[in-house]
């Protein structure tokens, strides 16, 4: 970085580092979720074959960016090399007019990606940019999607915090493993359907996985939930039932255990999750959520969380459900992580004794 520092850009102009543009797209993500204004993100690519070439472009990539963009405007590197813009208060429109600048300046050796947060669901007609930029007031505006926004805010895992959930999972699956073997007999004999269930789950940047549960319902569950909408007591794009008919009676004995979610040891293993993290949200509930409610996306999700413990026994409302997992992701440290784990263990042992 302080090659391109030096070589690349002039004294007085800013090119941040990799932390310090995700700190500063995540502020302008927090002002935009308050305000209703939109901002753009550009990311420019080089197309060239050799590394030596994609260098010496992205030099001329971000010299070019010191004579094109406003002082307001910030400019970075991406952890996979590309130049990433940040346009603040500056709409798809606006935002499409700098891509175009760039895409003529350096004609077919870029590619240039532009996403707008957020996303109206119809794309304004008068927002346009030009040389002093402005952006419109979206009231009340949903992404259509998780939007590829978050990758760039993402947080990785920690090394501490890696190493806890590598270690942990593997001891805690190899320690297990007589009383998973036998929950998978319990389930096969009393059940017809698979052992495992799957689903599609929202992981970190809004990345899909496949997120693995012993079968605590009957095999045709999701087919029934259509059926069961009304008697859902959750408020926002979440789907709880108390009493959920669909569960079968070894299902209601390991999900008051937890040990229907044993299985995702094997996400946390995979990396997909982390043991101590906010409850990853199936996809289709993800794309139902509100624009704060995605900052819970820039942390891996984990097995157990706040909300874990203190809203598992009552219905929370999905807001509130929400702020604990921000709560959490603005605030990761170990000594909170290893409370956290505690506290999930102490709850399982109060659940399975009635206490």
């Amino acid at each position: 970085m302080g090659w391109f520092s030096t070589v690349c850009t002039d004294q007085d102009f800013r090119l941040l580092s990799l932390s310090d543009f995700a700190r500063q797209l995540r502020r302008e993500k927090l002002r935009s979720d308050r305000t209703g204004l939109q901002f753009s993100l550009l990311d420019v690519r080089p197309k060239v074959a050799s590394p030596a070439s994609a260098e010496k472009l992205i030099c001329e990539i971000i010299q070019f960016s010191q004579r094109r963009l406003r002082s307001t405007d910030d400019v970075g590197r991406t952890k996979d090399g590309a130049v990433s813009v940040l346009l603040v208060d500056t709409g798809a429109a606006g935002a499409e007019v700098v891509a175009e600048a760039f895409r003529a300046q350096f004609d077919r050796r870029i590619t240039v990606t532009v996403h707008t947060h957020p996303w109206p669901d119809e794309e304004p007609q008068s927002d346009s940019m030009g040389q002093g930029g402005g952006s419109i007031r979206v009231a009340g505006a949903r992404p259509r999607a998780p939007q590829e926004i978050n990758t760039y805010m993402v947080r990785e895992l920690p090394v501490w915090k890696r190493t806890i959930d590598v270690l942990g999972a593997s001891f805690g699956l190899l320690l297990l493993s007589p009383l998973l073997i036998f929950v998978c007999l319990l389930i096969k004999l009393t059940s017809a359907g698979p052992v495992f269930y799957r689903q599609r789950r929202s992981g970190l940047g809004g990345r899909p996985f496949w997120i693995y549960k012993f079968r605590s319902m009957v095999p045709d569950a999701d087919k029934q939930r259509a059926l069961l909408v009304a008697k859902n007591e959750q408020d926002g794009p979440a789907f709880k039932i108390g009493k959920d008919p669909r569960v079968t009676p070894i299902g209601r004995l390991i999900r008051r255990t937890d040990i229907d979610e044993l299985p995702q040891l094997w996400n946390v293993i995979r990396g997909e999750m982390s043991l101590v993290g906010p409850r990853p949200l199936p996809v289709q509930e993800t794309a139902e959520c509100e624009n704060w409610h995605l900052e819970r996306l820039q942390v891996t999700p984990g097995l157990t969380c706040t909300w874990q413990i203190e809203g598992r026994s009552r219905i929370v409302a999905f807001d509130d459900w929400m702020r604990m997992d921000l709560e959490y992701a603005r605030s990761v440290n170990p000594i909170r992580d290893f409370q956290l784990i505690a506290r999930t263990a102490w709850s399982v042992v109060v659940r399975r004794h009635g206490f």
